[in-house]
Order: C-alpha cells, then structure tokens, then sequence
C-alpha cells in the first residue's frame, strides 16, 4: 500500500504506484487460499464463518470511513461533487463502486481526484471474487480435481482477457473483476501449489531480488500513459509471487527476512486503514485549499495518514478482530445484522445526498453560477462527436451554419474540436455558410495512427481524411487537438502522421489551418473558480502566463511551425484571443473559458472562433 499512498500524494517518482493495488490482490489471493484450502484439509471449512471473517475484515472501518468522507463531504463539496460522493458511498458499501467507476469515472482522469471513494473500486473487485472463489474451491475439492491445473488455466484465461481488454476496452479491463481475477488467482495458485519449496539458498536468494525487482521497478518505470494492467501488471503480479516462493524453506532468504521486520509488519497490519483513509483525506484537504499539496504538506499528509491510520486498526479493526474482545464474541446473526444495517444507514447517506442534488441551498447563487459553466458546452457535443461508443462517419457528420449550403470548411480533431466547431458554426450562419464537424474524443487527428487501447481512432480518422480529401465541397481544413498530450502519449510518431495527414490533404488542393496550442490553466475553472469564490479568494490564481504556456508547448510550436514552412499550412493562435499582457484568463467577463480543466467552454470557444474567423472565412 505504501507505493499507493506515495502515487496518491504525487511524490513524483513514484510515477506506479498504482500497482501497489495488484501486488496487494496477489498477497490477498495467497493468504485467503491458504486459510480456506487448510481448513478444506482438515475438514472444518464453513462458508458462513468465512464471510463472518471478511465482515469483521472489512466493513467496520470502511463504513467510518465512508461515514466520515460523507460527512466532511457535506461541509467542503460543491453540490455536483457532493453528489458524486453520494453515489460512490453507496456503491462502496454495496461492493459495487467499480462497477459505478467504470461507467462513469476513468481511474487516470483529472475529475478523478476530486472523487474521495475512488479508492473503494479495489475493494469491490476483491469482495466479488470472495462471492464465487470459495465455492469454487469447495467444488473443486469435492470433485478431487487438480487445483493447480484448475486455478493455471483460470489465471491464463483472465491474463489473457487482460491483455486483449487493455487495447479494447481499458476502462472495463482497469476495474471490472473478469479483467482482474488473474491477479487474485496467481496468489491462490501460489498458495495450492504443492512443492517442498527450492532447495538451495543461492537460488532462492536469487529468486528473492528477482521477485522484489519486479515488484519495485515498476512502481518508478510506469505510469497513467502505460497500458495497464494487461501485461504491464504482470512484472509487479509475478514478482510478488517470486517473493512468496522464495520463502518457502528452513531459512528466509536476505529479502524476505526485510519484509518480515517489525517495521514491515506493522505497516502491513495497518495497511488496510491506511489505504482506506489517504485518499479520501488528499481529496478533500486539496478540494478545501483549492490547489495541490506543497511538499512540506505532503509530508506533513504522510505522517497524520500514518497517525489516523493506527487509531483506526487499534480502536476500529482490532475490536471486531481480537478473539475475546466484546464485538467479537457477536454471534453470526449479530455480526451480519449488525453489518446490515450499518451499511443500510451509510448507504441512506449517500441515496440522500444524490436525492437532494447535493444539497445546492449550501451555496450562494454566485458560486452556483460558476460551477454550471461545467455545462456550458455545445449543444451537439452528445450527438455530433464520435466515441469509442458512437462512431460518426463522415457522410453522417454534423455540418453548421446556413442550411443548404456547401461546407467549404471542415474542422477535424479531437474533443477540443467541438466547441469550437459550433462556435465558428454560428458565425458561418451569420455569413450565409457552412461548415461540417469530424472530431473523435481522444483521438490525435492524424492519418493512419493506430493507437492501443482506443481501436476506434485510427479507422475513424482515415475515414475523415480520405472523406476530405474526396470531397468537392471541402476547400479548407482547419485541424485542433491537444497536441502535447498526444505527443506525450505517443511521441513524435503523433507528429509524423499529423505530416503525412497534411500532405494528403494539401495534394488534394485543400488549404490546411492548424490551431496552435490553447493555453490551458490546469485545473478545473469552473470548479475552482466556483470555489475561490465561496472562499473570497481572487480568480487571478487561475490564470496562466504566455511564457508558461509557451514553455508546455514547446515541441508543438516547432513541429507547428516545420509544418507551415514545408506545406504552407496556416497557423492560428488562441492566445490572440485569451490573453491580454502576458496573461491567458480562466475566467473573462464573470464566465469561465473553460467547462473543465482544458476542454474551452462555449464562452472560450466564441472568444477563439471570433479571432479566426477572418483567415477561415476570407
């Protein structure tokens, strides 16, 4: 869990320490089999006391948890965010938040860090496989199958699965237990594999670091842009399982004698509370100071984290834990009543908050105006802009402006293309044109770039492209994407095929317009504006300066610039539009120019489209 905690406060080497979740699902599955499959031997296994153990296990402190999240919620949260947590409460003590998660949140999303019980997905996933695991291994058992072949060809099948999701549905494949299942399975397979353990010391010490590398290294080498899990989790999965491995012997090899230190121990016993109150306490002290944590704070985060999370194993845990203890020696029917019941009334919690729409009487109408600029996009974002869900082909695509009229200008991109498609739409109307509208969401708008884990953009741009250059009726292209993402993502290649796009285009007499980059300030405008607002705080602090804009989009600017030079490609700049003195405004005339963190609201976009209307349309 440390590597989590360490990932969640961004100390920024520890760009993976995501995975610290499926290093946990591997340790989870080893040490759960080995309880069941042992008392499977000895005859003694009942399904009842095992789900009574996962009770004490883990729903007292997750309903304090979530309680007090809640509770804090009430006082901090703006009433859309407020909501959101509502949801996410009651989906966690329903074991179901991934399944919440993944229609609706992407773990690696900006508005995931103001989600406080983002967190619980991993819980849910674990909780789901301990519904249908133990009867499988009593069934198995029953039937005197092989576990080891039983459980390898499961954990095979789920890898498998992974690894094919991860390029074709990342979000479902990142929380969906089908997708995770191999990773609890490997510590189960672990656990029932019969060997007397390898013999020589040198090769379990060998296999010891080997493990531990595997375990660590990724935490520093991966990040949000690898593919993951997939095999990417496979290292961290595997050498965890090394560890394990290697341990099994008279003596513990150099490795795992460090891991069985007091230190490592007690981090390990109050890893649980540990995991579950980090991040609801990053999220909400960051949502409540209205910026990210300043290194002495994180540190200072780390140490109350720690502090918080040994009360809650000595005065939460360790009561429904420690045979003899009052809470305890509760009968079945007492625990899960009781566990029922708690759980109903966080729940109810959480079904308000979502019923009373957060509760929007707690702000003023001014704060309240703000954080709607959420809402100010276009009115055809939903039908006119392809996802990985609705691909638009480019006959069928949206065309703005007088009705009627031939759509000389195409604006092709990704999702940034879509306000601005409409804005400039409604100044087309004004001149008596029109203008037709190709964006697909994440997609680099180049020419045969196939990217893994979003299979619809590279098929939907070709189409786009080879649409455009057929087309009569399109005489000008003007192309928008946030570019240094996409070349942080996937490297110059994403300018290369932004190359061979122009040359296709410029070879079928089409004039091509690139919108260099849009100064972006970071955050979520209408959100922070909103609560800079309640708080009294100047809205400056969401501004942006030309010389730091320029410095993020360095790369993009010069490959811009080579394009313009070699194609005699136009370049237009939004910074003509949104900055004055050297400052790109977040907020302008009490509106906000952007609906979320870099996504131009409508305002922004007719700021932009009003600026570039004379080269599109002279």
């Amino acid at each position: 869990m440390l590597g989590v905690v360490l990932y969640h406060f961004g100390f920024e080497p520890v760009t993976g320490g995501f995975a610290g979740v499926d290093i946990f699902f591997v340790i989870s599955g080893f040490l759960i089999t080995s309880i069941l499959r042992r008392e499977l031997e000895q005859k003694r296994f009942s399904i009842l006391e095992f789900y009574a153990r996962r009770v004490r296990r883990i729903i007292p402190p997750l309903l304090v948890v979530v309680a007090a999240t809640v509770a804090i919620g009430y006082i901090v949260l703006l009433p859309d965010d407020l909501v959101t947590a509502g949801k996410s409460a009651f989906a966690s003590v329903v074991f179901a938040s991934n399944i919440l998660f993944f229609q609706f949140q992407d773990y690696f999303d900006t508005t995931a860090e103001v989600n406080a019980l983002l967190h619980t997905w991993s819980l849910a996933v674990e909780e789901q496989f301990y519904v249908f695991f133990p009867l499988l291994l009593v069934g198995l058992v029953r039937f005197r199958q092989s576990l080891p072949a039983w459980l390898s060809a499961l954990v095979v099948s789920s890898f498998a699965l992974s690894v094919y999701g991860v390029r074709h549905a990342p979000e479902a494949t990142f929380y969906l237990l089908p997708f995770r299942a191999w990773e609890l399975l490997l510590g189960a397979l672990v656990a029932c594999w019969d060997s007397p353990g390898i013999k020589n010391r040198t090769a379990r010490e060998v296999l010891a670091c080997v493990g531990i590398a595997g375990v660590v290294a990724p935490l520093f080498l991966i990040s949000s842009a690898s593919l993951f899990p997939g095999e990417t989790a496979l290292p961290v999965c595997a050498g965890t399982a090394l560890i394990i491995v290697a341990g099994r012997g008279d003596t513990l090899p150099l490795v795992n004698r460090l891991l069985a230190t007091r230190a490592f121990v007690f981090v390990g016993l109050v890893s649980y509370s540990m995991y579950l109150w980090h991040w609801p306490g990053i999220v909400l002290t960051r949502y409540y100071l209205v910026r990210d944590l300043t290194l002495p704070e994180k540190l200072i985060g780390l140490i109350i984290v720690f502090a918080v999370s040994v009360l809650s194993w000595r005065f939460v845990e360790q009561p429904f834990r420690t045979r003899g203890s009052k809470f305890y020696r509760l009968s079945r029917i007492q625990l899960f009543g009781s566990a029922m019941v708690g759980s109903a009334l966080v729940g109810a919690m959480g079904l308000a908050l979502y019923v009373k729409h957060g509760f929007p009487d707690r702000i003023s109408a001014e704060v309240q105006l703000f954080a709607d600029a959420r809402f100010d996009i276009s009115p055809e974002r939903e039908r006119c802009h392809s996802t990985s869900t609705q691909v638009i082909v480019p006959e069928a695509s949206c065309v703005y402006g007088a009705g009627g009229k031939p759509a000389r200008l195409a604006i092709w991109g990704d999702s940034h293309a879509v306000e601005l498609a409409y804005a400039i739409g409604e100044l087309a109307a004004r001149q008596d044109r029109a203008v037709r509208h190709l964006s697909a969401s994440g997609c680099p708008p180049t020419y045969g770039l196939d990217l893994a884990g979003r299979p619809f953009c590279g098929p939907a741009n070709v189409a786009y492209v080879e649409y455009l250059v057929e087309s009569d009726d399109t005489q000008r292209v003007l192309i928008v994407g946030r570019f240094h993402v996409h070349h942080i993502h996937y490297g110059d290649r994403v300018f290369e095929a932004l190359e061979d796009s122009i040359r296709l285009l410029s070879a079928a007499g089409k004039q091509v317009y690139l919108l260099l980059p849009v100064p972006e300030p970071g955050v979520n405008v209408p959100r922070n504006a909103a609560l800079l607002t309640k708080k009294g705080a100047e809205l400056e602090r969401l501004d942006v300066s030309v010389v730091d804009h320029t410095a993020t989009n360095e790369a993009v600017i010069t490959a811009f610039e080579s394009l313009a030079d070699t194609y005699g490609v136009i370049l237009l700049d939004p910074v003509e539009a949104l900055c004055r003195d050297g400052i790109c405004r977040a907020v302008d005339q009490a509106s906000p120019n952007f609906f979320d963190v870099h996504h131009l609201s409508m305002h922004g976009a007719r700021a932009v489209s009003a600026v570039l209307s004379p080269a599109l349309f002279r």
